[in-house]
């Protein structure tokens, strides 16, 4: 049977601030221009979101956020041999989980590309 959220919290992180200071360290690795008071709002999030934001966040830490938004810009120009500098730069600004999204539907865009 499948834990709830709050099960898994407590049984992966101890607590909800223990995995919202996890998911603060990780996205301040990631990114560097975080709001000052991401704390306090990601305290006020549910712990569904607080466990996808942790694996989403986690995901993108190991893939790279470059190679992630390579992945992108490959699928979304294809056939392109210069790389899109001002969309490349506009990418690097998104947030981890829109940002993994779109990793994911470019991984599978290119996959289905090649099977065509």
């Amino acid at each position: 049977m499948k834990l709830s959220p709050l099960a898994q919290v407590k049984k992966e992180f101890g607590s909800k601030e223990k995995l919202v200071s996890e998911v603060v360290a990780l996205l301040k690795s990631l990114n560097d221009n975080l709001p000052e008071d991401i704390e306090k709002r990601l305290k006020s999030q549910t712990n569904l979101k607080l466990l996808k934001l942790y694996n989403n966040a986690k995901k993108v830490k190991e893939i790279g956020k470059e190679k992630v938004v390579e992945v992108i810009l490959k699928a979304k120009r294809p056939n392109s041999k210069k790389v899109d500098e001002p969309y490349k730069a506009s990418l690097m600004k998104y947030p981890v989980s829109k940002l993994y999204n779109l990793y994911l539907s470019a991984e599978r865009a290119l996959k289905k590309g090649k099977q065509a």
